[in-house]
Formats: C-alpha cells, sequence, structure tokens
C-alpha cells in the first residue's frame, strides 16, 4: 500500500492548531471519569437488552424505539441488520467483562446467516448473494449495510473461531467485485428479487465505507483482487472529498460527481468508522489524512454551533425531520484519529459531543426500554406528513402522543466510542507502532496523557 509521510500529514494537523484555545480539559476531567464512562455503557447495554427482548426471539433486535407521553414504546423493525451490533456487543463483553453479550452478538449473525430472505440473500439469483436484508421492511436489500458487515464478522470469528463468519465475508467481497464501476465504487444501492437492481447509481457518500470493506476482505483473504480494489475505492473517495474536507451527501456513484448540494454529516461517522478500520489493518497514512481533513471541517462547524448538525443544507435525499437534529455518531472515529495522530483538537471535540450524549442518555431504571435510551426529541411546528421521507420519520413525527425516539445506531456507536475513551484513561490508546509512524517524538517531547 502507498503511504504518505509524516511531512505530508504536518499541515494537516498544524491546520486545526487555530482551534486550541477551545481545548479545556481540566473541566472534563473534573466530571468524567472511567467509572462514569462504564456506567453509561452499562446503561446502553441495557437499552439493547430491552430491544432484543420486545422481539420476543432469538438473534433479533429492534433499530426504533419510539416513546410515547402514556409510558408505551412502539417499537419497529426487528431486521435492521445492523453490522455495528455485533460490535458494540463484543465491545460490551470486553468492558463489562460479561460473556452474555458475546452471545447475544453470535446469536444475532447466526440469525442472518442463516435467514436467506431477512438475513443475507442466498436465494436463486447468486447476483445478488450476501446482500443484507433492508431495514424498512419493505422486500429489498442493500449493500451499504452489507459492505459494513467483513469488520464485525472478522471480529466475531476472532472471539469465536468460527470460520463460518469469515466464509460470509468472502461471499459480500464477490457480490461486491461485480457490482464495481470504473469509479472504484460499487452500485449496490437496492435489489429486489422481483425487480432485481433498483435505485440507479446515486448514492449516499458513507458508500465509500467499501474501503473498509476491502481491507478487510484482503487481510482475511491475501488476495490481490481486494488490494486492487481497496486501492480504486481509496481513490474513489480522495477524489469525492472537498477541498475544505467534507463530502456532499450523494454522488453519482459512476462520475463521482455530487448528485445534490447537501453535506450530510451524519454520512461522516461512517466514513471514519471505515478508514479507522482499513487503517487497523494496512496503517496506510492516507486514510489518516482524509480524516484530518474531515476534523478540520467538523471542527469548524462544532466550535460555531457546539453541536454537529445531522445535515446542512438538507437536498432532495434528506429527511426534514432530521436535518437539524445534532448527532455525536463521528466522536468514535475521532477518538480513533486522535489516538494515532495525539491531535487534541481530535479528542476535545470527541469527549464533548460523548459528554453531550451522556448528559441526555435516560436513566428510568424501572422502565426497560426507556432506561438507558439515547433519546431523539420531536421537531416542533411540522403539519404535514410530506416532510417525512420514511415510514419511521411519519409514524414518531405525526401521532400526537409521542415524546421521543431511540435508534439502535446511536446507541452502537456511543458504546464503541465509549470503549475507546476507556482506553485513552487508562493511558494504553497508543501503541509503539503507531506511535513510531504518526508522531516520532523524542524523549524530551513525550505525548501527554491529560487524564493523569
Amino acid at each position: 500500500m502507498r503511504n504518505s509521510t509524516d511531512r505530508d500529514l504536518a499541515p494537516m494537523e498544524l491546520s486545526l492548531n487555530r482551534f486550541r484555545p477551545f481545548v479545556d480539559y481540566e473541566k472534563l476531567r473534573a466530571v468524567l471519569g472511567p467509572e462514569l464512562v462504564l456506567t453509561s455503557m452499562r446503561q446502553a447495554a441495557l437499552w439493547l437488552d430491552a430491544a432484543v427482548a420486545a422481539t420476543g426471539e432469538s438473534g433479533l433486535c429492534y433499530r426504533t424505539a419510539i416513546y410515547h407521553d402514556t409510558g408505551d414504546i412502539t417499537w419497529l423493525f426487528p431486521h435492521s441488520n445492523t453490522a455495528e451490533l455485533i460490535s458494540a456487543w463484543l465491545d460490551l463483553a470486553a468492558e463489562l467483562g460479561d460473556p452474555y453479550y458475546e452471545k447475544l452478538a453470535v446469536a444475532y449473525a447466526d440469525r442472518l446467516l442463516s435467514d436467506p430472505i431477512k438475513g443475507f440473500y442466498r436465494g436463486e439469483r447468486k447476483e445478488a448473494h450476501g446482500l443484507a436484508w433492508y431495514w424498512p421492511d419493505d422486500g429489498t436489500y442493500t449493500g451499504g449495510y452489507s459492505m459494513r458487515f467483513p469488520h464485525a464478522l472478522r471480529r466475531l470469528n476472532a472471539a469465536t473461531g468460527n470460520p463460518r463468519y469469515l466464509e460470509a465475508c468472502q461471499e459480500i467481497g464477490e457480490t461486491l467485485l461485480g457490482r464495481t464501476l470504473p469509479s472504484g465504487l460499487s452500485s449496490m444501492v437496492g435489489w429486489c428479487p422481483q425487480r432485481g437492481w433498483i435505485g440507479g447509481n446515486v448514492a449516499g457518500s458513507r458508500y465509500v465505507y467499501v474501503i473498509s470493506t476491502y481491507a478487510n476482505l484482503f487481510a482475511i483473504t491475501q488476495e490481490q483482487k481486494y488490494a486492487d480494489a481497496y486501492e480504486k475505492a481509496l481513490d474513489a473517495l480522495l477524489r469525492m472529498q472537498r477541498a475544505d474536507g467534507a463530502f456532499y451527501q450523494t454522488y453519482h456513484l459512476d462520475s463521482l460527481e455530487p448528485a445534490d448540494a447537501s453535506v450530510k454529516l451524519h454520512f461522516f461517522a461512517y466514513i471514519l468508522n471505515s478508514l479507522a478500520e482499513a487503517h487497523s489493518l494496512l496503517h496506510d497514512d492516507r486514510l489518516v489524512a482524509c480524516a484530518l481533513r474531515i476534523t478540520r471541517y467538523l471542527a469548524d462547524v462544532f466550535y460555531y454551533r457546539l453541536q454537529i448538525p445531522y445535515c446542512e443544507n438538507p437536498g432532495f435525499e434528506t429527511d426534514l425531520l432530521e436535518a437539524d437534529s445534532a448527532i455525536s455518531d463521528c466522536n468514535h472515529g475521532l477518538f480513533w484519529l486522535h489516538s494515532v495522530t495525539g491531535n487534541e483538537v481530535c479528542q476535545d471535540v470527541a469527549l464533548k459531543l460523548w459528554m453531550q450524549t451522556w448528559l441526555s442518555q435516560w436513566k428510568c431504571a424501572s422502565m426497560p426500554g426507556w432506561d438507558g435510551a439515547l433519546p431523539k426529541g420531536v421537531k416542533p411546528g411540522l403539519e404535514t406528513q410530506q416532510s417525512a421521507k420514511t415510514i419511521a420519520a411519519r409514524h414518531l413525527q405525526y401521532e400526537e402522543s409521542r415524546i421521543a425516539r431511540c435508534e439502535v445506531w446511536f446507541v452502537t456507536q456511543h458504546i464503541q466510542a465509549s470503549r475507546r475513551l476507556l482506553s485513552l484513561m487508562r493511558g494504553n490508546a497508543f501503541t509503539r507502532k503507531e506511535q513510531r509512524c504518526h508522531h516520532r517524538r523524542t524523549a524530551a517531547q513525550p505525548r501527554k496523557n491529560p487524564w493523569f
């Protein structure tokens, strides 16, 4: 793999120095410690427990909980097939020392692999084998979910030794390669048995997550075709990134031209996660450089708003119920970036996003499904369902009793970010290899751990 040099990375890190006056660890250290982080993880785990129990079946977990002022919960979409659930459960098993959570990860993966309809497709049409059933339960499958599984299944294979998980990864890889465009990205927006491939070649920028998929598949197989596919996908990623570090919400996958002018910062979380996962395997500094450019944009936004919005300049693919809501899911990737660069702005934004999430987390010990939730409220003043793009949003916004919702994605990201934060607090976030590759500090310039 072609790497950049420390000299290439230095200007991007220096460009973040303008935000140093915002960084203040004294206040954070006064309230934030390991036990608080562990407590928040335990509460998030309780929400996942309730989302699993509510399905009444093994190996399923609801995607969405909608809360009503009566105290009731409406659970939606048990077949979301969220790969990050596996990683979150493995993180919980490791941090809480409870093998129960590894069992949940195994049950979830095994259900997915054994269900050829609402898990991974394994019907007569081999062109779509390995595609994951899409969460709206509308009969379609999507590559956007499938490409996130190899990282999680590799982790599960490492924990259990079961080769079945690696075999499933290779099945996903073959389907991805079969849909690769000359641009380097894969056209896997949607597929259904009745209509075949659907949705055209316009997709959200989170589809560049495929660089992690190919990095994982290369690690599994050592096959050159995946190394080549990784290089092409990474080239596409770098071509798509704007000069200011941002990505547009949607692109034409064949030409890599933006399809609309909106910037969906929620997608930055997927991109940062993919960079982190690929970097853990390939140590490619081009991934770090891309992440630093993203961080410069996020820092501009965060220190202006003191939050990160779901979407800026919402376009035709944005649900207006979501657009100006605050998100914190980039903090997982920002903690990773701090671990490999030592950049304090990455850490500061990630910590403050984590704190905002923790402050809003519900603690309702006597109410399963409420306890540990990371709630999002309801946007006031909307009177028409036309502004809701999805059936989930319409269900949430227009029932008079509704007050909030919780999504499994944000819970899994909080759990994974919490584990990275614990690693930071314990002072073992930096391996010798990462220090040597990225910062080559001298004995007179040690990396400081702000927690001690």
